[in-house]
């Protein structure tokens, strides 16, 4: 958990040292302009909300985001969409008859972002997600009766998100992202449609 207050801690310093340092004219990076459409795929680690002791398929989202200068001072937004997918599984034993169950995770939502643009290839953001995750259960059995278990586990799921991508080409960039949303740390690729 350090390394994550150590890397949070960075990107807050190293951009609160460059706002301070930002030239009066604007020269947005070359992965923000208005109009622009960016979508991203990546695996993430770490389920909000989740019940399963033991990770199958980690939290893989899809996210897309369209750039949208606002204001007279054109300030640089994006709106976007994210969907994704992750499953948990929980074992257990009782009375000698084993029990599985596997969590299944679909989020949709709704991103939110103003955008730093201080290096050429790097995109620093920051913003909010707002998201629906769907919870559903298979459950596995050795007992004569089966089992009842509570399927009724599907959430809002705001979150507050910290990322960057950085751009190998005028077209495709990593990314990396940080907070409270569909995973606690993602990272991936990036395409500029």
């Amino acid at each position: 958990m350090k390394i994550y207050k150590l890397l949070f801690l960075l990107i807050m310093l190293y951009s609160s040292t460059a706002v301070v340092a930002r030239p009066k004219e604007i020269d947005y990076s070359k992965s923000f302009k208005d109009g622009d459409m960016i979508i991203q795929t990546g695996l993430g680690f770490g389920v909000p909300g989740n019940h399963g002791d033991s990770t199958i398929v980690p939290p893989v989202s899809v996210a897309f985001d369209w750039a949208k200068a606002l204001g007279k001072k054109d300030l640089p937004f994006s709106f976007g969409g994210i969907i994704g997918y992750g499953r948990d599984l929980d074992k257990y034993t009782s009375l000698g008859y084993k029990t599985e169950i596997a969590y299944n995770y679909f989020l949709i939502g709704a991103r939110i972002f103003f955008h730093f643009n201080l290096h050429k290839e790097l995109d620093l953001y920051a913003g909010l997600m707002f998201g629906y995750t769907i919870v559903s259960t298979n459950v596995t059995t050795s007992l004569p009766a089966g089992t009842s278990v509570n399927t009724e586990g599907s959430y809002f799921t705001p979150g507050v998100v910290a990322g960057a991508r950085y751009f190998l080409t005028d077209n495709l960039a990593i990314y990396g992202e940080l907070g409270y949303t569909f995973g606690y740390i993602n990272g991936g690729v990036a395409f500029k449609l």
